[in-house]
């Protein structure tokens, strides 16, 4: 029996050490990924079905070429130009905060600052009339981040 036990600690040991290393490994590249991205703008959307397609057609096509766009398929985020984990991170510190998707995001100073525009969309699919106010909001806060 003691053999099992020494066993069993040794093992868990070596796998707090390969988390804590995991760990510390994803926060040493999201810090640099942060760094990296300063003064970045980034438009993060979802796949449901309601916002994805008003999105798509009313939203993307006007987006300044400089915003990045994330689409989250299935819980998992989607970027052409960043690692998963760097992006998972950036949304989760986001979701972990207050608001929903869609986001306008942008890392400033180090850090990241979002705006949810759930409502504004959601009022912009029931009210078509409101379509250009919605385009007129995110343009608009975009604008005011070029200024800070």
């Amino acid at each position: 029996m003691p053999f099992f036990t020494d066993v069993l600690l040794i093992s868990v040991s070596i796998l707090l050490v390969f988390i804590l290393l995991r760990y510390y490994t994803r926060q040493k590249s999201y810090k640099k990924f942060i760094a990296q991205n300063e003064g970045k703008k980034f438009f993060c959307y979802n796949d449901r079905l309601v916002t994805k397609a008003f999105i798509e057609t009313h939203v993307l096509p006007i987006l300044p070429k400089e915003v990045e766009v994330v689409w989250v398929e299935k819980r998992k985020p989607i970027s052409l130009n960043y690692k998963r984990a760097n992006i998972s991170a950036m949304l989760y510190e986001i979701n972990s905060l207050n608001g929903s998707f869609p986001f306008l995001v942008t890392i400033e100073n180090g850090t990241v600052d979002y705006i949810s525009l759930q409502q504004q969309t959601y009022k912009a699919i029931q009210d078509p009339g409101k379509t250009q106010w919605l385009l007129d909001v995110i343009l608009g806060i975009f604008d005011d981040s070029d200024k800070s």
